[in-house]
Formats: structure tokens, sequence, C-alpha cells
């Protein structure tokens, strides 16, 4: 079975709304929520392989500042970007951190489901 890990620099209702959101959808994946904030020292951490997908939750700039600080923990993974709502966006400084697909709560949650089913399904 493969994994789905999720990562959020802090605790936000963000990052509580799409913990909420994958513990009750089926993916053909098990579901790793990592405490907000451990920068990827929590014992989960373990079961990290390359490719995995990992869903890293922002908040605001300083959440991608944050992020950007940690990337050799992650960049070998495939990452989902998700944000509260596309206002938040000031710039493009969010494309460091080499989303391949980016999700705003506020408007496109099919589009992250469609993906995560296709991806896990094509592994099975």
């Amino acid at each position: 079975m493969h994994n789905l890990f999720v990562y959020a620099p802090h605790d936000s209702t963000t990052f509580r709304r799409v913990d909420m959101l994958l513990r009750n959808v089926y993916l053909f994946a098990r579901l790793v929520i990592l405490p907000p904030g451990s920068q990827f020292t929590a014992a989960a951490c373990l079961d990290l392989r390359s490719n995995d997908i990992i869903i890293l939750v922002i908040e605001n700039d300083a959440d991608i500042d944050h992020l950007l600080e940690l990337s050799d923990e992650y960049q070998n993974f495939r990452i989902i970007l998700v944000m509260p709502n596309s206002d938040m966006l000031s710039g493009k400084k969010h494309q460091l951190l080499t989303p391949r697909l980016l999700i705003y709560l506020d408007s496109n949650l099919g589009g992250l489901f469609q993906y995560l089913n296709k991806a896990f399904k094509s592994f099975s």
C-alpha cells in the first residue's frame, strides 16, 4: 500500500480542514498526518519513500518560507500544495515548492480527489 502524507508548518484552520476531508475519503493509500511544525522529525517520517505524495498545507507567505527551508526533506516527493483560497497568492514564491498540483480549499477540491484517485489507482 502506498502512503499519502500531509504536513503543515503549523496547526491552522486550513490544516484541520484538509485533515478532516482526507480522513473521510478512501484513496487506495495509507493516510499519514504528520504533526504540524514537526519539521519532518516525527517517527512517521521514517515511512517517507521517494515518489510518495505529500500534501503541503500553507496559510501564508511565512509558511512558504518555512517549507522552502525544509525542502531537502521532501524534494523527492510528488507535492500537492493546498492553500485556503486563491486570494492569498501575492506572487509566484509558491512555485519554488515545485507542486504538481495547486489546490484552493474554496474552489477546486474535486481536482484534488481526482488527482489522488488516479495516482493511487495507477500504483495498484
